[in-house]
């Protein structure tokens, strides 16, 4: 599917200016410019009760000027007016459900498994991509109908609910160990990648899907199963903007957040009967070293919890 314009696409719902409201990215020709026909690129998004961003969501995706589209939107039964919104934008969107699930990592399994695209990314409720980032993401990943890097990311902004800037997440080098001993170095985001800015191999992504026990860091795990066989090439680009919120779940469940991220650490985290206790020693001996109170802090929580 070709990208509709502003001019043929659904009027927006809110009175508001700019992208993706009233702007939208340029219409690209038919072709690549070596002659070669355009990446079909598949984006998911899974979607429940975010009426309040969707729209937005979906005309960021939608508004890319792009010959090659093909969108998927997994809903999990929501009850705020979200399939409402969906309905307004049906012509332009290739196949949505409205269904209960097990979860955000479920739906977009089952998004994987309608999709066809060369490249494939997944694109929550409540976040945008900037303006003309398909054409970027197709001439850096694309070459005379092949691919040339199986994933690329790049950075994201992060904005609050009525989308101001309020801080810029850079890409930085991939380092699989400081994914796994996330620990290991600043206490940020030195050992993540931004999920909204990653592109991958549609052939690849539907191989490895999501694990659908995780319900938070369902992301970091499939960045770690993939950098065992394949290589993350960064591009300089700001491809995304993260809409950071108090209905976001990383504000509403940090415990739980941070829960996950151990048991995901502690997954790939060596060989061996002794991994377990290897890893809290490892990870306790690091903390104690480089930060004495927050040592105290993070034993006391283990032994409270």
């Amino acid at each position: 599917m070709r990208c509709p314009t502003l001019t043929n696409i659904a009027y927006p719902s809110f009175d508001k200016i700019g992208w993706p409201w009233t702007e939208e990215s340029l219409q690209l020709p038919d072709t690549m410019s070596d002659g070669s026909s355009w990446p079909k690129i598949s984006i998911i998004t899974p979607s429940y009760n975010q009426a309040s961003f969707l729209e937005e969501t979906i005309r960021s995706v939608l508004l890319q000027g792009y010959p090659n589209l093909e969108y998927i939107i997994i809903d999990g039964k929501s009850t705020d007016g979200s399939v409402d919104i969906i309905k307004k934008y049906d012509s332009w969107i290739t196949f949505w459900v409205s269904e209960s699930d097990k979860g955000q990592s479920q739906a977009i399994n089952k998004g994987l498994s309608h999709s066809t695209g060369d490249i494939v990314a997944w694109l929550n409720s409540d976040d945008i991509y900037k303006l003309n980032i398909f054409e970027e993401v197709a001439n850096i990943m694309w070459r005379k109908n092949r691919t040339i890097f199986p994933i690329i990311y790049g950075d994201c902004d992060v904005i609050n609910e009525s989308g101001q800037l309020i801080d810029h997440w850079a890409g930085l080098p991939i380092d699989r160990y400081k994914m796994i001993a996330y620990w290991r170095g600043k206490w940020g985001r030195d050992w993540a990648i931004p999920q909204q800015s990653v592109f991958i191999n549609g052939d690849i992504f539907r191989e490895y899907r999501l694990d659908e026990s995780l319900f938070y860091l369902m992301d970091r795990e499939l960045w770690i199963r993939l950098s065992e066989k394949y290589c993350y090439h960064y591009c300089d680009i700001t491809l995304s903007a993260y809409r950071y919120h108090k209905d976001c779940k990383t504000a509403l469940r940090k415990n739980y957040f941070d829960k996950e991220l151990k048991a995901v650490s502690r997954r790939f985290w060596g060989p061996g009967v002794l991994r377990y206790f290897s890893f809290w020693l490892d990870y306790y001996c690091y903390i104690f070293f480089k930060d004495t109170k927050y040592f105290i802090k993070r034993t006391l929580d283990f032994f409270s919890s």
